[in-house]
């Protein structure tokens, strides 16, 4: 034989266990509401012994904030010497300023210093080859007058 369920009223109805989730939903809610109107007082606890207080004066203020993180220049310009050699004296630093023109270093190459005294000594005998051949031109136009 079946039972008849008999539906509670009023004041029962609210405490069924089918009631229960949205009892503990309002209760959630509620709990929330508390805590968010709490801390919204503006109410804030500051130990005295560290509080400064001084008068208010107009000047330039400086904040300065540490950062991690590279420089990069916007543009970079390769140098190449028409010569190579050896570093002899740095003139001008790592990220100074400079203009067209301007001395960077001094470079040193005995290879090439040899080379021009090499150079200058063969100018020099052609220089007296060529008066030797114009002095005995010279002497044979002479010679054949």
């Amino acid at each position: 034989m079946d039972k008849i369920i008999v539906k509670k009223k009023g004041i029962a109805r609210a405490f069924t266990l089918k009631a229960l989730p949205y009892w503990l939903g309002s209760a959630v809610a509620i709990l929330l509401i508390v805590l968010l109107a709490r801390s919204s007082n503006g109410a804030m606890r500051i130990d005295p012994e560290t509080l400064t207080i001084a008068t208010v004066t107009e000047g330039e203020f400086n904040d300065y904030i540490r950062l991690n993180g590279q420089v990069q220049p916007m543009t970079t310009i390769q140098l190449s010497p028409l010569e190579g050699g050896v570093v002899q004296e740095i003139i001008v630093e790592e990220g100074a300023h400079v203009k067209a023109g301007d001395r960077i270093l001094v470079l040193s190459n005995d290879n090439l210093d040899l080379q021009i005294l090499n150079s200058e000594a063969e100018l020099a005998e052609k220089e007296n080859l060529l008066r030797n051949t114009l002095i005995s031109m010279e002497q044979q136009k002479l010679s054949l007058e």
